[in-house]
């Protein structure tokens, strides 16, 4: 089975699981590092209080915001440039930003 193959066979433009277990590596890092800042500076400073964390989860969770754009937009990029190698085109009827539920009942006027 190649890397862009799904387990029965069928083409794969972009690997949701990869994307994925990278969101959540970047979740538990940033999520870590933010504990541990919070500790170091607490002890650093007037000591650990739980009232200051929430600075520091705020600051992650920015972060988060920036890997999500980073790994959904790299995993986009890399299903265009395979979809480029493959010759298969991205642009049609079939190609949307919305799932073909939403766009047929607006097309019916049933939405």
């Amino acid at each position: 089975m190649s890397d862009d193959a799904r387990p029965d066979g069928s083409p794969v433009l972009v690997d949701w699981s990869v994307a994925g277990r990278r969101l959540r590596l970047s979740a538990l890092v940033l999520l870590g590092l933010a504990l541990v800042a919070w500790v170091v500076g607490g002890l650093l400073h007037d000591g650990v209080a739980v009232r200051d964390v929430w600075g520091y989860l705020g600051l992650a969770a920015v972060g988060m915001f920036l890997a999500e754009i980073v790994v959904v937009g790299g995993s986009a990029l890399r299903g265009m440039l395979r979809a480029g190698e493959r010759g298969e085109r991205l642009a049609g009827g079939d190609v949307g930003l919305l799932p073909p539920q939403l766009t047929r009942r607006r097309r019916d006027g049933a939405g």
